[in-house]
């Protein structure tokens, strides 16, 4: 994610265009900067606008699954490590929402600190959200099927009352 006219750490969840929108108006009343205030609504929707990828929630691999942090134990020789550490830290630096982890390694499916779920079957083309609901006697899960390639402005609209947080 580039955003040219804002910082990451100014839009703390992952909010629905109309959203952000009725924010910025404030801004822009405030500031009377109204072309800064057109280019973050612009960048935002372009934003929404791309495909979710697990990879913006766990370190991901090249094959698309989550990967686990490497332990030197695991590897005969140091090089080896070192490189899948490398890998492993830069598949880090691009995970964009915080408290996300895989909920089995080297799956489709992870989970975040609020006990929502994702899991996206890509061979059959179906990305489902799980949010919990809490009742007097128990919890358990809403499910909701997201299109076949959900976009950030589907996520959004699926978590607007208990918005995503990005990473900071």
């Amino acid at each position: 994610m580039n955003f040219e006219f804002i910082e990451l750490e100014q839009i703390e969840t992952l909010k629905t265009l109309e959203v952000l929108v009725s924010e910025v108006d404030v801004y822009v009343n405030q500031s009377k900067n109204y072309v800064r205030g057109y280019g973050i609504v612009s960048e935002w929707n372009e934003f929404l606008k791309e495909t979710v990828k697990l990879s913006d929630f766990v370190p991901c691999g090249s094959d698309g699954l989550p990967m686990k942090e490497p332990k030197e134990s695991d590897f005969n020789d140091v090089p080896n490590y070192k490189m899948a550490l490398h890998r492993y830290k830069k598949a880090k630096q691009a995970v964009i929402f915080e408290g996300w982890e895989s909920c089995i390694p080297l799956s489709h499916s992870i989970k975040n600190d609020k006990g929502y779920k994702i899991t996206i079957y890509k061979k059959i083309g179906w990305c489902i959200l799980d949010i919990p609901v809490h009742s007097e006697d128990s919890m358990y899960y809403s499910s909701i099927e997201l299109p076949k390639k959900p976009t950030y402005s589907d996520l959004a609209k699926a978590t607007i009352d208990n918005p995503l947080k990005f990473r900071k």
